[in-house]
């Protein structure tokens, strides 16, 4: 039977490894779209917005997955940062690099959007 810690390891590196892959490939295409020169009402405004925006997402994520392979090495994974619970394994499984388990991540979402 595997190590469900390998298993987890294995996936937030699979994972990691191709929201890397996504970033270099959205930060070529902002690159390239920066230097044309956009001109008021540029038709391509709104696609270079939306791949920004996109951009900022998978950095943020990635850092998350960053932080979760670091726990993994210091044996803290899976214990949610806001009441020291064990995060369900099926949460893990959907979203790896989890830091709160679902009850806290949405009291931290409720409170976010006061």
């Amino acid at each position: 039977m595997a190590n469900p810690i390998d298993e987890h390891k294995a996936r937030l590196l699979e994972e990691r490894d191709h929201l890397l892959q996504q970033i270099e490939r959205l930060r070529e295409d902002v690159k390239v779209e920066l230097e044309f020169e956009a001109d008021e009402g540029d038709p391509e405004l709104p696609e270079r917005e939306k791949n920004l925006a996109l951009l900022a997402t998978f950095e943020e994520r990635l850092e998350e997955m960053e932080l979760a392979i670091e726990k993994l090495k210091d044996g803290d994974y899976g214990i949610c940062k806001n009441c020291g619970q064990p995060i369900d394994p099926e949460r893990l499984l959907i979203v790896p690099e989890a830091q709160y388990c679902v009850p806290c991540k949405t009291k931290l979402e409720r409170r976010g959007r006061r």
